[in-house]
């Protein structure tokens, strides 16, 4: 497996003189890559997406109706019109809202498929990774 499509994890330092190779036949070596590198992305789209208080806020607020108009957002949000737009555009482009154009309105709706989708990745991802965080009582697992 070439170490192209973990160059986002690993950085383009890591391609040189074969470390990369190394690094991801010993940390990556039953990954089927197209089935898991497909979700890895997915999950890192979403979780970046996630990323922002104000982005978790939109989304929170979209969540709780059927759909609103940006002016409403902008209503319940302390942030200026252009950082509100430019959150929403995050979050279109990761897929978790859509938008539809209703002149001279902008209405926003969260995405109901890949919400759904984004739900179960991250749910699948942190019910796979529950031993990482230490033990039963309570000590870190490097401590």
């Amino acid at each position: 497996m070439g170490c192209e499509p973990f160059s986002f994890l690993l950085g383009e330092k890591f391609g040189e003189n074969g470390v990369c190779s190394y690094i991801c036949e010993q940390y990556f070596p039953i990954m089927p890559e197209s089935r898991y590198m497909d979700r890895e992305a997915r999950i890192a789209r979403y979780a970046k997406a996630l990323g922002h208080p104000a982005r978790v806020a939109i989304l929170r607020f979209l969540a709780a109706q059927e759909h609103c108009f940006f002016g409403e957002i902008h209503e319940v949000l302390p942030i200026s019109k252009a950082t509100v737009s430019q959150h929403l555009k995050e979050l279109k482009e990761a897929g978790l809202i859509q938008g539809e154009i209703l002149p001279p309105k902008v209405r926003y709706c969260i995405n109901r498929t890949n919400w759904e989708e984004a739900r179960m990745l991250m749910a699948d991802f942190f019910r796979e990774t529950a031993g990482c965080g230490g033990d039963d009582a309570g000590r870190p697992c490097c401590g």
